[in-house]
């Protein structure tokens, strides 16, 4: 041990004779040494790469692996880092008392769910439209068309998720959004949820979604008038017949 402290030390007190020339020489001269083993190691690889061996596939496969594997890899570890349901930043944030970025809504395609809480269970199957709409299905029988806003508010009850938390999701994404009128819409859906998934229970039609059911068949906002709108509103009319 003594033998080698000395050695450092000797070595030491020579890097420290150095003047600033001879460190920049010296530095200079290693990156350049370094450039050159690059440059020739970089042109044998390629020059490997361009024979027409057997089994070459193999390798090439085995040396740009773990090219590909690192940034992967980075990306995945981030993603989950940045999770708004389950990522480590969150439960940072959270320790500290600061906001948590929310997921503001789900993308398009169809989302199947299962209610065991209602009576009968019910499935359900939420298809989200590229313009943010969307249509709700209640055991393949029932639908409710959903604005933007409803889809997001759908989606964050169907997934288990409070009031609180679907709000803070609404005004992430519809900034400028009036909370009073966000928790009206939220009782709202919440009672459009108990209709579909509850037998003979109706449940509110906004404007838009009836005014959908009277456009052209080619029409963008198009929605076809469903079993159980149609039977509420039978239901409906016979009451104000009677009561007339």
């Amino acid at each position: 041990m003594a033998v080698g402290w000395a050695v450092l030390l000797s070595c030491g007190r020579g890097l420290d004779a150095l003047t600033l020339g001879e460190e920049t020489a010296a530095s200079l001269g290693i990156r350049v040494g370094r450039l050159r083993v690059l440059v020739v190691a970089g042109t044998a690889l390629a020059l490997f790469f361009d024979l027409h061996l057997k089994g070459m596939w193999f390798v090439r496969g085995v040396l740009i692996l773990p090219m590909l594997l690192t940034p992967i890899v980075v990306g995945l570890m981030w993603r989950a880092l940045l999770n708004p349901e389950w990522g480590m930043v969150n439960w940072v944030l959270g320790l500290f008392g600061l906001p948590q970025p929310q997921q503001q809504g789900p993308a398009a395609g169809v989302y199947p769910f299962a209610r065991t809480d209602s009576d009968p269970p019910a499935r359900l199957h939420l298809r989200v439209d590229p313009d943010g709409g969307g249509l709700l299905w209640a055991n393949a029988s029932e639908a409710a068309v959903l604005s933007p806003v409803g889809v997001v508010m759908a989606y964050g009850m169907l997934s288990g998720l409070d009031d609180v938390a679907i709000a803070a999701q609404v005004r992430a994404r519809f900034h400028g959004a009036d909370p009073a009128r966000v928790d009206e819409d939220l009782a709202q859906m919440r009672a459009l949820l108990a209709g579909l998934t509850t037998p003979d229970a109706g449940f509110p039609v906004s404007k838009p979604e009836l005014s959908a059911f009277f456009r052209q068949a080619d029409h963008r906002n198009y929605r076809a008038c469903g079993d159980q709108i149609l039977r509420n509103f039978l239901k409906g009319l016979t009451l104000m017949v009677r009561a007339a």
